[in-house]
């Protein structure tokens, strides 16, 4: 099959990639995608604000519960990817996103197992 050198039907940002071999397409479009939705955006929104606020002795959290399937987790794994964790003071991690998935019924010590994983411990 020949590709079609006039790629004006593409869209400017697209026509690269048309370009490029068919394996190195095919990556291209099998990459995960965050197609931003207003629902989506909001809690976004919330969960940076929560990040921002200042110390305090009650923080606010965030419950985040829907049916399955229906987008939880890769909002979760959007903000996480935003507000990576860094290092400082040395060798120290700063942690400022713990995220825990827990099955429907869990046990003390499962969680407390879940949540030193993902402080990195």
């Amino acid at each position: 099959m020949v590709m079609e050198e006039d790629l004006s039907h593409l869209d400017t940002d697209c026509r690269p990639r048309a370009r490029m071999g068919v394996d190195d397409r095919l990556l291209w479009i099998k990459q995960d995608r965050w197609i931003n939705y207003v629902r989506a955006e909001r809690v976004l929104d919330r969960l940076a604000d929560l990040l921002s606020y200042p110390p305090r002795a009650r923080m606010p959290s965030l419950l985040l519960f829907a049916d399955p399937a229906m987008g939880k987790t890769h909002i979760l794994e959007k903000f996480l990817r935003d507000h990576r964790s860094g290092s400082e003071f040395g060798s120290s991690a700063r942690v400022p996103v713990a995220c825990v998935q827990m099955p429907p019924y869990p046990h003390e010590r499962d969680f407390y197992q879940e949540m030193l994983t993902a402080l990195g411990t």
